[in-house]
Parts: structure tokens; sequence; C-alpha cells
């Protein structure tokens, strides 16, 4: 098969995976909290990607690393997977799941932010007006066009939706300026993040016997979108036009609106996708601006 297929592909598996990611936490966030999902989704984690390690045969990368590297990475693994996706939960709980997904895309606008801070990146005049689109874009989405609509309800869920696009903003950022192998690295995050999460579970929470179904969505979260998932996005990656493949990969938050809408019957807005688009557009302006 021609490289140019197998690039499509496995970024189409990718977004595949990615849209379904916010149903599916929503339901099993029904009875049981952000910790104890964390919990579960992380020991998948773990299991599917020490097998994608096995298989790519970078289990030579992780002896390699030194203390210090280590140390680093758990302490990467803190901010992302645990805070981000503590965070990224209880955002699904705590406000509409569309409205959560679509603020979380807006990490690409703090790896911007972060890198002008810590990789020394130039802030221009094109991506300044990016990132004041796509904030122009997350008010729409939080007060749906009129002051009137804003439901403080939601206020705390969308805030921290807000905080989960910043972690992974700088989850980015930091894995950029230490620049593991990829495989072995998200291995060493997700362990980090089952042992701290496990812990706090422990201490904060109470283990729970998820059902049948709750545990398949569970598994699909950990085991499959959040570990499979990465790994065809890397060999999207590896294969194919990066330019492209990050281009497409924006398609995720619209194509997971589909599934909130028929599974979790949540309504959505034509101000939440107004915003959404706005969110993106800039979010490309900055990236054309990289590319040149």
């Amino acid at each position: 098969m021609q490289t140019k297929n197998i690039q499509y592909i496995f970024v189409a598996m990718t977004i595949l995976l990615w849209s379904f990611v916010p149903t599916v936490a929503k339901l099993v966030l029904r009875n049981l909290n952000a910790f104890q999902v964390l919990n579960f989704t992380s020991f998948f984690a773990v299991l599917s990607l020490s097998f994608a390690v096995l298989f790519q045969k970078k289990v030579k990368s992780i002896k390699n690393y030194s203390r210090k590297q280590i140390l680093t990475m758990i302490l990467i693994g803190v901010l992302s997977p645990f805070i981000y996706y503590v965070l990224l939960f209880e955002s699904f709980e705590r406000a509409p799941v569309a409205d959560a997904q679509i603020l979380n895309y807006m990490w690409p606008i703090f790896v911007v932010i972060f890198a002008t801070f810590i990789l020394r990146q130039k802030l221009s005049i094109v991506k300044l007006t990016g990132i004041i689109l796509s904030f122009f874009g997350a008010f729409i989405v939080v007060i749906k066009g009129q002051f009137s609509i804003f439901n403080p309800e939601y206020g705390i869920g969308y805030i921290m939706a807000i905080l989960a696009a910043m972690i992974y903003g700088l989850f980015s950022v930091l894995g950029k300026k230490y620049d593991y192998e990829r495989f072995s690295s998200m291995l060493v995050y997700y362990i980090s993040t089952f042992v701290l999460v496990t812990l706090t579970v422990s201490l904060f929470s109470n283990f729970v016997i998820p059902s049948f179904w709750e545990l398949l969505g569970l598994f699909y979260l950990g085991g499959i979108a959040n570990s499979i998932g990465w790994v065809f996005w890397f060999k999207a990656l590896q294969v194919g036009d990066i330019a492209k493949m990050s281009n497409l990969i924006y398609l995720v938050p619209f194509l997971s609106l589909i599934p909130v809408q028929f599974i979790l019957n949540e309504n959505i807005q034509i101000m939440s996708i107004l915003g959404l688009l706005l969110i993106v557009t800039g979010i490309l302006i900055q990236f054309k601006t990289h590319r040149k």
C-alpha cells in the first residue's frame, strides 16, 4: 500500500477513536467520579502502551534513560495525563459535553503562548491575531452570543475545560523541549499517572467495581482511544505530511459533536459551532504562520 494511503488510514483511525472520547467519558462519569475513571483508564493505557512499546521494540529506549530523565518524565506525567484528565473529566461532569470539548480544543493556543516563554519563540502580530480570534470563539461558546443566556451553573465546568487546555498546552511544549522517544515516554507518563491517581483514590475517594458496560467504556478510553489512538497519531506523523495531518486532526471536535447529539441527546447550539469555527480558524492562522 502506498505511503499516501497509509497516512490517511492512520489519521482517520485517530480521528474516529478520539471523536467518541467525550461521549464515552460522559457515560462512565454518571456513576464514577473523575479520579475513579482516570484510575481505570490509566491502568488500561499502561497495559496497551506496554504492548506498543514491546511491538515497536522501544524497551531499549527506557533502559537508556538516565534517572534525571525518568524523573523529568514523571513530573511531566503529573501534568498530563494526571491533572489534564482530572480537569477534563470534571468539565464533562459540570458543563455540557459539547461546550467542554470545544473549549478543550483551545490547547494549541496555549502551546503558542507557552512556547513564547519556554522555547523563546517569537510572538508575531499574526499569531497574536490568531490567539485573540480563538479566545473570542471561546467567549462565544460560553455566553452563546448573549450574556443573558450564560448559565452560571456551568461556570466551574467551563473554567476546568479551559484549565485542561492550558495544562495540555504546557505539556505539549515541555514534550517539545524534552524530546523523548514518543512511545516509551508516553508509557512512563501513564505509569506515573496510574500510581498517583491510585494514591489519590485511596486517600480521598474509594475503589469501585464498575458494571460490565462501564468497564467496556473505561477500556475504550484508556486501552484504545488514549493509547492506541496515540499510536495511530504518531504513525500518521511519521509516514505522512505533518501539515496535512495536523489540519485533519481538527475534524475531531466537529465529529465528536455527532455522538454527543445522538447518543447523549445533548442539544448542540449554533453559537457553539460558530465559536468552535473561530477557535480552529485562530489555530490554523498560527499554524500557517509557523510553517512559513
